[in-house]
This record gives structure tokens, sequence and C-alpha cells, in this order.
């Protein structure tokens, strides 16, 4: 065993392995009383090479005395073969690499590394192709967004949903988005592997389109057209299409940055489930109070799905939402499009109390706008308690 001691560390580390492997791990256990050295390459060779046995139960004790007893290997080398400098900087470096090379089964992305400054060694944490490729997301890096993306898997992690993407979008690389979108993850068809993979995303699948969701309001604020397109492509190839409360909420922001090219774009988009209208009465409200009048026809464009003017709602049927806070060429629009001038909303009052009646004339009156009475009288509205409102009306002209 001295002999074996005095070999160079890579070929007393093959020796190790091959003595492991040969007489098994309770043989070489017993072994570890021939010396310290061959104690501490038995210990981190068993715990590396036989994840099962008994050893691995001391792995995290194993771990942290790992390079302390490196370090007195390297000693007792040194003195035994008469190491010197540089020669023995080297020998550290070569049991650095072989050690690291043991481990590796077990720790993927863990590395012994010898720091000149100290001369000593310390284990260190490699960055995982998930770190890899959230900075070449980070920096731009198209290719080598290309190069990582195929080391990464969907069973190590959510890596598409976290801080690659959103590395991605506060830099405004909207590039980066759509390289990942357009390149498949690297997966494997293994039974177990592949089972994982089904698992994982059944239980994260959920808090990944949470995160999608909030990663597309933040694109909409910040006004990045080219990353929301980005991000609606990615989330079609990588998740379950989109439901239309969360196409509700997005509608809805898009409004709300008054940019009608991203509503244009969300109103193109085909949501499955729904033949009518895509559009709700809280994104319509936010347009009657927009002064871009082209926010509001493309929410009434009915080539996309706009909005139905014929369906009844409570108070806020859209002509109503129109007269209340639109402009006249709004009411002239919805009116255009066939909704009902004589369309009865419900006002809910209280708990328990009586709802009253709301026709579009009478919120015309209420608003005082003489020219939007003038157009619903024009298309046939009822005159109910018209010259009674008018009588308050300033003008003189009625």
């Amino acid at each position: 065993m001295k002999e074996i001691s005095d070999l160079p560390a890579e070929i007393f580390a093959m020796v190790v392995n091959e003595l492991v492997s040969d007489v098994g791990v309770a043989a070489a256990w017993k072994l570890r009383g021939v010396s310290r050295l061959f104690a501490s390459e038995i210990e981190h060779n068993i715990f590396a090479k036989q994840p099962d046995s008994i050893v691995y139960d001391l792995a995290p004790q194993v771990m942290a005395l790992l390079p302390n007893k490196i370090n007195k290997m390297v000693t007792y080398l040194a003195e035994k073969l008469g190491l010197q400098g540089k020669e023995k900087d080297r020998c550290l470096e070569s049991l650095c690499r072989s050690v690291t090379g043991c481990i590796q089964p077990r720790y993927p992305n863990r590395v012994l590394k010898f720091e000149e400054w100290s001369r000593n060694i310390s284990l260190n944490q490699l960055l995982t192709p998930r770190d890899k490729l959230s900075g070449a997301a980070a920096i731009g890096s198209v290719e080598l967004v290309k190069q990582f993306i195929k080391q990464v898997g969907m069973d190590g992690g959510s890596p598409l949903f976290s801080s690659i993407i959103g590395s991605a979008i506060y830099a405004g690389q909207s590039e980066i988005l759509t390289t990942i979108a357009e390149n498949k993850l690297a997966t494997t068809s293994s039974g177990p592997v592949q089972a994982n993979i089904n698992t994982f995303k059944r239980s994260n699948g959920k808090r990944m389109h949470n995160d999608l969701q909030h990663l597309l309001r933040h694109a909409m604020e910040k006004d990045h057209l080219d990353t929301v397109r980005a991000l609606l492509l990615l989330q079609e190839k990588h998740l379950s299409k989109m439901n239309w409360r969360d196409f509700h909420d997005l509608l809805t922001c898009a409004v709300q940055t008054m940019n009608y090219r991203m509503v244009e774009h969300m109103m193109s988009l085909s949501i499955p489930g729904r033949v009518l209208s895509k559009v709700d009465m809280r994104s319509f409200r936010a347009a009657c109070s927009l002064p871009d009048i082209r926010i509001f026809n493309a929410l009434m464009s009915k080539d996309n799905g706009g909005i139905d003017v014929h369906l009844p709602r409570l108070t806020w049927t859209p002509l109503n939402c129109a007269i209340r806070l639109g402009t006249l060429e709004m009411v002239q629009a919805v009116l255009d499009a066939g909704a009902d001038v004589d369309q009865v909303g419900t006002q809910v009052q209280g708990f328990g109390q009586p709802r009253a009646i709301t026709r579009p004339i009478q919120w015309a009156i209420r608003r005082r706008d003489e020219d939007m009475i003038r157009l619903l009288i024009a298309k046939g509205a009822a005159s109910v308690g018209l010259r009674f409102a008018l009588i308050k009306s300033p003008s003189t002209s009625w």
C-alpha cells in the first residue's frame, strides 16, 4: 500500500477506483485503516461511484472535509516525491481534476478549483446550462442562446418562465424570446426521465403560466410590441392555449398602454372556445375613456371578433358606455354596428333596493350633450320623459 501511495495523483486515483470495483464496497471500506491518504481516496470514491451504499448517508460530512483531505494528500505526496513550487501546484491541479471527475456523477455542477492567490483549493459551484442560457439572453447573444438551449431540459426546473425570459425582457431583447420560442428544449424519450418531465409540467404548469402573464403585462407597460409577440408565440408553443380570463386581463392592459398597435395585435389572436365577442366591458370602458379613436375601432372590428353590441348587460351596455364615457363619434360607431337605440340597462341601487331602468337617451340627457341627444332622436329613440328633461337644459335652441 505504501508503494501505491507513492504513485502520482492520477494513477493513485485510478488504482483506488479499480480496487473498489474489484473487491466491492464492503471490502474496500475495511481497507480504510491502511493510511489516511488511502482512507480519504476510498471514501469519496465509494461515495461518488456507489450512491446506494451506506456512505451516501455520510455525504455532507465527506463533501465538507473533501478540500482539506485533498490538501493533506497533496502535502503527503509532495513530501514523498520531493515536489516543490510549480510541480506541487500541478500535482494539486491534477488531483482536483481527478476528484472532480469522481464526484461528477452525483454532483454534476460542483468542481474542485485550485486558487492560486491562497495556494489552496475550494469546492465551488459551476454555472449550469440554465445559468448560461440566462446570461446569454441578458446580453442578447442569439448564437449563444441557440447553443445553450440544446442543453436545457424541462426536467431540471422551469428554464423558460423565470430568470431566462425575465433577463431578455428587462434587457429589451425580443429577438432572444423569438429564438427561444422557435427552438425546442433538450428532452429525452427515455421512460423514467420522460415521466419526470410530464410530472413537472403538471405540477408547475400553473406557476409557469402565471409567470408568463406577469411578464406579458410588464412588456405591454413598457410598450414593447415585438416582445409581446415573442412571448405569445412562446406561450403557444410551450404552454396550453390562453384562456379567456387571461386574454381579457391582457386586452385591458393593452388598452391601458394607449398603443393601438398593441390592441390590434391582441384582437388578431385566435382564442379557442368562444364564437362571439372577444371583448369584455372592462376593456371597452377603458377604450371609451381614451382620446385615441383607433383603439376604440380596434375593439369594434367585427373581422377580429369585436364587441357584440346586441347582448344585454347591466348598466354598462356598449351604447350606454359610449354615451357616458365616449365621444359622439364613438356613439355613432356603436349605432352603426346595429345597437338598439332603446336598449334598456338596469342600474343596481343597492342591496334590497329597486333597480332603475336606464335608457341611452336618459344617459345622454344626464350628460347634457345635445349632439348625442339629436343623434339618438334621429335614430328613433323613444321620447319618454324627454320634454321634462330638456326643460332643464341650458340650451335655448331646444
